[in-house]
């Protein structure tokens, strides 16, 4: 087919599109109404192939000897991709024989910029058909159609197919229509929000077609009733709370197998102490206590028919005294070490309690009869009796370092300061009933128990603000009745919890305030008469008795067995940490754990 020639112009016809040449053959597609040209005319055939994804290929035609003469023709490109497509170029009438001919790949549409070019030179001398094959090459890594802006083109990250000016904006963090903002349809991004927790912020979410809210969560919180940082296995949830947000009482992990006892949860090391620490259902395994345990003390200092009353312990639990009848004194200053005894030399006194100063090591002496003494471990300083009356026992010291005031009561209801070397002074007196023991962990509140005379003996507990002469009775709950008997030992464990034990079997615990409730007794010795307690925590709560029992008293009840049953009474006990626990009694028995 043949097309009338322009007397003027030359002819170009995109005559047709050819795909990707095949080692076979090269087909070839007809385009609208255009031909291929005679081998007898004189015209140009361009076969242009491009390895990329060309929007449209153009070929412009000029008479090289006059370039006001050109003609163009231009081919869009539809199906995308490398390919071959092949048009004519005709040569003008008039025109001279010489050709230039510039080929050119445009990005998307003909109007395109160019991302491509080549330019050649053709003569036509003879009615004939040129043949010239063309190849424009362009730049597009992430095959997207789109040619980096560095190269002509009109995409700003040819890295990825996403990215480029025919793309919608996406919620991604990219500028992915590049127009230079990045996400700009979705305002609310990197905003404030707080969904179910504050702290958050709005993002992208996951299909990349809006933000949502993504706030820190709520986790669930469980029970910690012993106060060591790890919840109730056993429990259910005590509720939900955003980060940094706490519920009293209450954590989030499950970690502990016993909550009554603090000692014991998940994921800490097994200690010698008596217990499960690490909740495996065994106690003092891997020889943590290295064969140590409970033992009684054969140091001849020790024995020898000595009545012990009581023992004291300085800081971390160092030097250990231990004092009783006949003058009885002993002290070991260092562990492993063998006790020293110091036996008659604060005189031949029956001492009854004893308190060691933290600083420095001084015990501290209160005797029956009122005498009080005080020794360094290489000399003793006998100080005025405690007066009135002559007959009565002190039962009670403690003392509060950096001051040097001690407090002191007695069987004769007196509470009196001590100032060494001065003579103690009386504050207050509450006869007719006796003070037996006395314990606080400042000096603004002191907390006193024993015992009221009358046709029978009843319980009775008492706190001192530390100064003047008032003091304030407490109401006991629960005593059995009917009762004859008295309060011995109490011990404050922190300013709101605190143990007092006595005859027959009474246990009671303070409320804080002003009132103490009973405590059921051991069910193997219900009226077993309790000598002394030492509080540490809620769950060590450690007593002794007559029987020779060293019992621990949890939130959960008593520990069963007791921990150690002794051939003779126990009159004292001490102790700094469930791995540190002394306790004293008659025919020179003397008690540690760990030994």
């Amino acid at each position: 087919m043949r097309r009338p020639a322009d007397p003027e112009k030359g002819r170009s016809y995109n005559a047709a599109r050819m795909p990707r040449p095949s080692p076979l053959s090269l087909a070839v597609l007809l385009l609208g109404s255009g031909c291929l040209p005679d081998a007898d005319e004189a015209a140009v055939r361009v076969d242009v192939t491009y390895q990329f994804k060309a929007g449209c290929i153009t070929v412009l035609a000029r008479d090289a000897e006059s370039p006001a003469r050109e003609t163009s023709t231009s081919l869009p490109v539809l199906a995308r991709g490398p390919s071959t497509v092949r048009l004519a170029v005709f040569r003008g009438k008039g025109w001279s024989h010489k050709l230039e001919l510039s080929t050119t790949a445009h990005e998307q549409t003909c109007e395109g910029p160019v991302v491509s070019q080549e330019v050649r030179a053709v003569e036509l001398r003879e009615p004939r058909v040129e043949q010239l094959d063309v190849t424009l090459n362009a730049t597009d890594t992430d095959d997207d159609g789109y040619i980096p802006t560095a190269k002509g083109g009109t995409d700003c990250d040819d890295a990825r197919a996403n990215v480029n000016p025919g793309t919608p904006e996406a919620c991604d963090g990219l500028d992915n229509d590049c127009d230079g903002p990045e996400d700009e349809d979705f305002p609310l991004k990197g905003t404030a929000c707080a969904d179910a927790c504050p702290g958050g912020q709005y993002v992208c979410n996951a299909s990349r077609t809006d933000v949502e809210c993504a706030a820190p969560p709520k986790v669930a919180v469980f029970p910690d009733s012993d106060g060591d940082g790890a919840g109730d296995e056993l429990a259910a949830s005590s509720g939900s709370v955003c980060p940094g947000e706490t519920l009293p009482g209450a954590v989030a992990n499950q970690l502990d197998c016993d909550d009554l006892d603090k000692h014991n949860r998940r994921g800490q090391a097994e200690l010698c102490d008596g217990r499960d620490n690490t909740c495996d259902s065994a106690s003092d395994e891997g020889d943590v206590c290295q064969g140590k345990g409970w033992r009684a003390l054969d140091d001849e200092a020790l024995t020898n028919d000595r009545q012990w009353k009581t023992v004291a312990l300085g800081a971390n639990g160092f030097p250990v005294w231990v004092a009783g009848d006949d003058g009885a004194l002993a002290v070991r200053e260092a562990a492993g070490e063998p006790f020293r005894s110091l036996d008659g030399s604060c005189g031949s006194h029956d001492w009854t309690v004893a308190w060691v100063r933290p600083t420095d090591g001084v015990v501290f002496l209160g005797g029956a009869g009122g005498p009080l003494a005080r020794h360094d471990g290489t000399s003793c300083v006998n100080q005025p009796e405690l007066v009135p009356p002559a007959t009565a026992s002190v039962t009670g010291i403690i003392g509060f370092p950096p001051a040097t005031m001690l407090y002191v009561v007695n069987t004769a209801g007196r509470l009196s300061t001590w100032e060494p070397p001065a003579a103690a002074l009386e504050q207050f007196n509450l006869g007719p009933e006796s003070y037996t023991s006395l314990h606080a962990l400042d000096p603004t509140y002191l907390l006193g128990v024993g015992y009221t005379e009358e046709t029978t003996s009843r319980p009775h507990a008492t706190s001192y603000p530390g100064t003047g002469t008032d003091v304030t009775r407490h109401t006991l709950r629960d005593t059995p009745s009917p009762y004859d008997g008295g309060l011995r030992g109490v011990w404050m464990g922190s300013p709101t919890f605190s143990y007092a034990v006595g005859d027959d079997g009474l246990v009671m615990q303070w409320d804080g305030q002003t009132t103490w409730t009973r405590v059921p007794p051991p069910e193997d010795s219900p009226t077993v008469d309790f000598t002394s307690v030492v509080v540490l925590d809620p769950s060590s709560i450690y007593t002794t008795d007559a029987d020779g029992v060293v019992r621990r008293l949890t939130p959960g009840g008593w520990i069963t067995p007791a921990p150690h049953d002794a051939p003779h009474p126990l009159r004292d006990i001490a102790a700094t940490a469930p791995s540190n626990i002394w306790a004293v009694g008659d025919n020179g028995l003397v008690l540690h754990f760990p030994e």
